[in-house]
Formats: structure tokens, sequence, C-alpha cells
């Protein structure tokens, strides 16, 4: 009898080097620019640090007086409206196009709106925060066309009232086109088996055919982990939305003067 076993187990250490040359590029920059600054933001946050003079440890000073600040309270009730309204809109939004964009239509007008779409995505934070700063500005292209419409103008990112719909939009704005590649990508992996079946069910509009995977994508626990993932990301993504907001309002402040 001839051993196999031997080929088979060398086999697959070559396939395992292969593998994990390949994903050694992207492990490296994961470490450089993911893990080691969480790590570092870790070691600071038990330190009082000063670009100029230097650092010193203080222990846990610093979480004694962020949940000691009566203002902490309200930062975390914004983070959490923020979240269930961000959510809400990128979830929506992108569902909606990626339902628009799941069908037939010219190849290059395809691509065309799905790139369209997906390109503030992937577009920096500063970049955004600049060119939305001309939107939001009390001078800017917003109140602009506002004041030649006859109507009052706006304190976009200066009023309590509509500082965070402002700021839920330029982030809908930015990220919806995330969920909508998403949702696309699980559309077009919905079993043709369904679609099938719904047919020999009686199924056989053309409308009715076309719902069938909408309903299958929102339907039972694939919808829960969708909307988990959204969470979750919205979390991730705040402290960034944080940095163009500020951006934005310190150009916004800027301009004013």
């Amino acid at each position: 009898m001839v051993d196999t076993t031997a080929p088979r187990s060398e086999l697959r250490q070559s396939q395992a080097r292969t593998g994990y040359l390949f994903i050694f590029p992207t492990m490296l920059l994961y470490l450089a620019f993911v893990l080691l600054p969480v790590i570092i933001t870790v070691v600071l946050s038990f330190a009082s640090y000063d670009p100029q003079f230097g650092s010193h440890w203080v222990g846990f000073d610093n979480f004694k007086r962020f949940f000691t600040d009566p203002r902490s309270v309200q930062i975390f009730w914004n983070t959490l409206r923020f979240t269930a309204m961000a959510v809400t809109g990128n979830v929506t939004v992108g569902l909606l196009l990626a339902l628009a964009l799941n069908r037939a239509m010219p190849g290059w007008l395809l691509y065309f709106f799905r790139l369209a779409f997906f390109l503030p995505v992937i577009i920096a934070a500063a970049f955004v925060a600049i060119v939305w700063s001309y939107f939001f500005k009390d001078n800017g292209i917003f109140n602009y066309y506002l004041a030649h419409l006859g109507l009052p103008t706006v304190r976009w990112l200066t009023s309590a009232q509509t500082a965070m719909p402002s700021i839920v939009f330029m982030d809908v704005w930015k990220n919806t086109g995330f969920f909508m590649v998403i949702f696309i990508a699980a559309l077009q992996g919905v079993p043709k088996t369904i679609t099938e079946a719904a047919i020999m069910d009686g199924v056989e509009s053309v409308p009715d055919r076309q719902q069938v995977p909408r309903r299958y994508l929102l339907g039972g626990d694939r919808h829960l982990d969708r909307e988990l993932l959204a969470f979750v990301t919205k979390i991730e993504k705040a402290l960034e939305t944080h940095r163009i907001v500020a951006h934005a309002s310190q150009r916004c402040h800027q301009g004013r003067l």
C-alpha cells in the first residue's frame, strides 16, 4: 500500500506558507496602523501626556476624572443618539441604493453609480471636513440658497437643535456606500432556489419575483446580524466622525470670524 499521508501533509504546509505570505503585508499594516496605536492609546490613558514637557504616570486619575465629570453622561447620551440615528440612516439608504442598483442596466452605467455612491467612503476624513465646512458655514452654501429663497438661515453646527442632524446627514453621505456594497453582495448571494421555489408556489409577475430577494434579505437572523454589524461599525467610526466635526466646526468658526 502506498502511503499518501506525507505528500499530502507537505502540500498542506506549502499552501499554509503561501497563505501566510499573502496575508503578511496586510498583517504588517494592521499591526503598524491599528494594533500599535491602540496599545499606545491604552498606555497613554494611564499617563498625563504633554507633547512639550513630556508625560508622567498618573494611574487611574484620568479615568476617575472622566467618570466623575458630569459631562460624561452627556457624552454617552450623544454617542448613543448619534449611533442610533446614523445606523438607521446608513442601513436604510444603503438598502435602498442596493435595491436600486441590483437590476439589469448597462454595465458602464451600473459601475458608474456604484463608484459614485462608494467614493465618499474612501475619502479621507480631513477632506470631508474641509468640503462640508463650506456647506455648514453661517455664510456657506446651504445658507446662501436659504437666504435667496427668503428662508431663515440655520446655524448648522453651532446650535444644539441642528448640530446632531447635521452630523448624521454628513455621516450618512460618507458611509452609506459601505452598507450599499454589503447589501448588494447579500442580494446577489441569495440562492436561486429561493426564487425558483417562489415561482413554483405561484409567484409569476416580475415585480413579485423582485420582492423575493428583499424579503429573504430582511428576514430572520440575517437582518439582526446586519444591524449588529452596523451598530458596531458606527461605534467604531464615532471617533472619526468626531474628528471630522471638530475640524469642520473650527473652519466654520474661522469663516464666521
